[in-house]
């Protein structure tokens, strides 16, 4: 045994010894933009050092050097995962964000600008008043499960005017509740097959008793259509490889999902037959709207035009932005900030910013890490354009309630 690690050892010290090019020697050859050779000494010292963040970092320097920012970014990634000192890691940040601009400068470049193109400037208060918002808890029991530090419960949640949907994904199950948190029934069940779930990932409704489930599992994706309760119909969703969220309109269900790297929105009537592909969730009869998810900016396109670029100050340790709603007068915006880093994950800021065409800042809204709880990297608030009224979830000790208050 002893001979076979001592095998083992030499062979490998030799082939490191064996090698022509050093770090040194393949920092210059970037230098002299001499790439493919760089490339190919880089790939033949990760065969026998995979966890060397130099090696990742220089390949994560040539790809943005070639303007390939998705690739750099990756390259990157795995630099960070295997770096330990403060100093390497600032730095790789740094590289990161400058793909990131990179990133923003070419979606801007896909676009094509209309003669008047207006940029709007946003600058976001500092100082912003917590909501007092009505507590709605619920008189049934979800299914929570610990992986780790973090627990997961109720993924999501639909409103209507008589009822509120909590899509208990660990349970399989929907649960429907008046407006005061008192059960009225519950359906589904875990199954692959036609009328059950698998894995539950977002959940919408509308004014008739409908209720739509987003389901993936593996290939598997589909949307599932429930009536008062009872089955439908469900499809499936083709030539994508994940399912994101869902809404649903007066006159539309629309889905979000990802296709190879881009995001897509399909377009269903209410009886989920597929009426066209969309680039937004928003968007009327004259513009879309939709959000940039680099820095986050809000463009309005018109016809394939650039028309308006809403450009939000960027706030240090925001984590995501989603656009809420928008049209032609406003636009709502949601965004989760890190104020705390703790032993035991993290503490969230949310804020909720409504905002004028002009660019003008109306209301600003800011819920606290002690009201919030546990936030998840799912949809966890929904706004009424009908009603202003603003809907926020909250996970505490696995106890899952709704925070409802008057937006506008």
């Amino acid at each position: 045994m002893r001979k076979l690690s001592l095998i083992l050892v030499l062979s490998i010290f030799v082939s490191l010894c064996t090698y022509s090019t050093t770090i040194p020697e393949m920092k210059r050859m970037i230098e002299d933009q001499k790439y493919p050779e760089a490339f190919k000494a880089i790939e033949e010292r990760l065969k026998i050092d995979p966890k060397n963040h130099f090696l990742h970092e220089y390949n994560g320097d040539i790809y943005f050097a070639l303007t390939e920012y998705k690739k750099a970014i990756d390259s990157f990634r795995k630099s960070l995962l295997n770096s330990v000192k403060k100093k390497d890691i600032d730095r790789v940040l740094e590289k990161v964000q400058q793909c990131k601009e990179g990133l923003y400068q070419e979606s801007l470049k896909n676009l094509i600008k209309s003669k008047g193109f207006q940029t709007i400037d946003i600058s976001l208060p500092e100082v912003k008043v917590a909501a007092n918002a009505e507590t709605i808890e619920f008189d049934s029991e979800f299914g929570f499960k610990k992986f780790g530090r973090r627990v997961f419960g109720p993924v999501s949640f639909a409103v209507n005017s008589k009822s509120i949907y909590v899509l208990d994904n660990i349970n399989f199950k929907v649960k429907e509740f008046d407006q005061n948190g008192k059960l009225k029934r519950e359906f589904g069940k875990e199954s692959r097959s036609a009328g059950g779930m698998y894995r539950p990932v977002d959940i919408g409704d509308d004014e008739n008793g409908n209720v739509y489930v987003l389901d993936m599992h593996s290939k598997n994706l589909r949307v599932i259509k429930y009536t008062d309760g009872e089955f439908v119909k469900e499809v499936k969703v083709l030539n994508a490889r994940q399912l994101n969220r869902i809404r649903v309109y007066k006159d539309s269900v629309v889905v979000e999902c990802v296709r190879e790297k881009n995001r897509v929105y399909l377009e269903y009537d209410h009886d989920l037959k597929l009426k066209k592909e969309r680039k937004s969730y928003f968007e009327d009869n004259q513009n879309e709207y939709r959000m940039e998810n680099i820095f986050y900016n809000v463009f309005v396109i018109n016809k394939q035009k650039l028309e308006k670029e809403y450009k939000i100050e960027y706030l240090k340790n925001t984590v995501s932005r989603d656009l809420l709603f928008a049209d032609q007068n406003e636009f709502f915006v949601a965004a989760r900030r890190i104020v705390a880093k703790k032993e035991r994950g993290r503490d969230y800021l949310l804020d909720i910013h409504q905002i004028d065409k002009d660019g003008k800042i109306l209301s600003s809204i800011t819920f606290s890490p002690d009201v919030m709880g546990n936030m998840f990297r799912t949809r966890k608030y929904y706004l009424s354009p009908e009603t202003g009224i603003m809907y926020v979830s909250s996970i505490n000790e696995n106890e899952f309630k709704l925070l409802k208050f008057k937006l506008f």
